[in-house]
């Protein structure tokens, strides 16, 4: 149960995460302006830092024999459900065309 919350409320803002670390040394590299993808990376790991921390609490009442079912669990699903298709999105968008010609691959 432990395993499966955190896959799913933790990986997708991880995976987000390094992606927009990896696009932005890539811009950076090519001398492409990086504004942007501080203010993503930010973001991101707000909403990883949050998904941390219900999962976290979600162990420990897990420990202790229950598992209540709140407001936050669902902010934490969604923002995990947001950064996952976001994640897709820009992996298949870097890894195409749009990241060619912008110079991000």
């Amino acid at each position: 149960m432990i395993l499966a919350l955190s896959a799913f409320l933790c990986l997708p803002p991880y995976f987000a995460l390094r992606m927009f670390v990896r696009s932005y040394q890539r811009a950076e590299r090519r001398g492409i302006p990086t504004g942007r993808f501080y203010l993503a990376i930010s973001a991101v790991l707000v909403a990883f830092m949050f998904n941390m921390g219900v999962f976290i609490g979600s162990s420990i009442s897990l420990q202790q024999g229950t598992l209540p079912f709140t407001r936050l669990h669902v902010v934490a699903i969604v923002i995990a459900w947001i950064t996952f298709w976001i994640w897709i999105f820009l992996g298949l968008a870097l890894g195409r065309d749009l990241g060619r010609k912008r110079g991000l691959r």
